[in-house]
């Protein structure tokens, strides 16, 4: 009997104490970060951190118009390696950064320049950081920079730019949307550079910074959406603009939806605008004598959504087929302008026609994988694209105005 209340006893007490979380973490303790921005120290070598941290008590149930504190918090810190840059943000901040919660990484483009290897080790190794987050590079500044701008209809800067994103992706396709997840991949595969989204600080008279200030009537600085950053390896070597941006996006099968602006078929100067509503590609790699050579066959479905001049295209085939011409001609137009930033200015294979040469010739790709920023300088690229015009929405015809007298 005492040897049953004995155990009895001991079980009792193993059940108290190994009751609740050992590692908890109470989010009153922890600091939420929602954009990071990565640079070089202004002095010295390093790394340097800088963080937008979310004031959760400067939201409420009332309305925002009446919150009179800055919703995030900037602070930054620096370090021999991220790593060490991020634990030293725990010296100015009285909570945990908590990295779980992070949109996106701002690269500077100086530290882009030199390499962004030395960063991707800790967002894709350490625990509590997200492969997930979407990568930027900010034209002419440093990353720290970007993070002091605002949107006008998003009062967490974070989620305005996620927004300002999706819309582009969704609506626009002249960006090239990157997650550190994607980053790596093409780091890592052979035939393909990475490429992803670039932004530009726009300033706003008169000017000023955020830090420490409460509530404001003007917003000082935003961004604006810049095309994309090229790079070649782990290094940033050029730019594209938003044509190019979105002529890599057809060939790569990442437009969702756009709109293309053509000549108008039947009067000169005026224009017709088409919405695209889908689009296909794909790229073949042949060789022809033992050299590669690349097939890109793009098809687009739009739709008619305007005319700046009266026609009815119904009446007459020729002008319907006549704009489906000048969408084909657009968008070949847009991928040859990316072909060429690609090949003369960067030899930065961005469109992953190596890759696709190594999957379907691999012995081939052992002859040309050492040297293939070069081969990629000269290779030939067929570019077929096969447009077609489906609706013309509920207006039959633009509206014609009589002038009056």
């Amino acid at each position: 009997m005492k040897i049953r209340r004995l155990i009895c006893a001991v079980m009792l007490l193993v059940l108290v104490v190994s009751t609740g979380c050992w590692d908890r973490r109470e989010i009153e303790t922890l600091a939420f970060i929602s954009a990071t921005a990565i640079d070089r120290p202004e002095r010295g070598d390093g790394i340097r951190v800088s963080v937008q941290i979310i004031k959760p008590f400067a939201f409420g149930p009332d309305d925002p118009g009446d919150l009179q504190e800055q919703p995030i918090w900037l602070t930054s810190a620096e370090g021999r390696t991220a790593g060490e840059a991020s634990a030293n943000l725990r010296d100015e901040s009285p909570r945990t950064p908590f990295w779980a919660h992070n949109i996106h990484l701002v690269l500077g483009e100086d530290f882009a320049r030199e390499g962004v290897s030395d960063i991707l080790g800790f967002f894709t190794r350490d625990p509590e950081t997200r492969r997930r987050v979407h990568m930027m590079v900010v034209r002419e500044a440093r990353g720290e920079d970007l993070l002091q701008a605002e949107f006008e209809l998003h009062r967490l800067p974070a989620l305005g730019l996620e927004r300002l994103f999706l819309t582009a992706e969704r609506f626009i396709g002249t960006t090239l949307r990157r997650e550190v997840h994607d980053f790596a991949i093409d780091l890592e595969t052979e035939g393909i550079e990475p490429v992803i989204p670039a932004l530009r600080i726009v300033e706003r008279p008169p000017g000023g910074d955020i830090h420490g200030e409460l509530q404001r009537d003007e917003i000082y600085r935003s961004i604006r959406l810049e095309g994309a950053a090229v790079f070649s390896g782990d290094q940033l070597v050029g730019w594209m603009d938003r044509g190019e941006a979105r002529g890599v996006a057809w060939t790569r099968n990442e437009i969702q939806s756009t709109k293309i602006i053509i000549p108008h078929p039947a009067q000169e100067n005026e224009h017709a605008t088409l919405r695209v509503i889908n689009a296909n590609s794909e790229v073949d790699v042949g060789l022809t004598l033992g050299r590669p050579a690349v097939r890109v066959e793009i098809d687009v479905c739009a739709d008619l959504v305007e005319l700046t001049a009266p026609m009815d295209p119904f009446l007459d085939y020729h002008r319907w087929r006549a704009m489906e011409k000048e969408l084909e001609s657009a968008v070949e137009e847009e991928v040859r302008a990316a072909l060429s930033a690609a090949q003369r200015e960067y030899s930065s294979d961005v469109f992953g026609f190596g890759y696709h040469l190594a999957r379907l010739h691999p012995e081939a790709w052992e002859d040309y994988r050492e040297r293939w920023p070069e081969e990629f300088r000269n290779l030939p690229v067929h570019v077929q694209v096969r447009g077609e015009i489906k609706e013309s929405g509920l207006l039959m015809r633009a509206p014609e105005v009589e002038d009056g007298e």
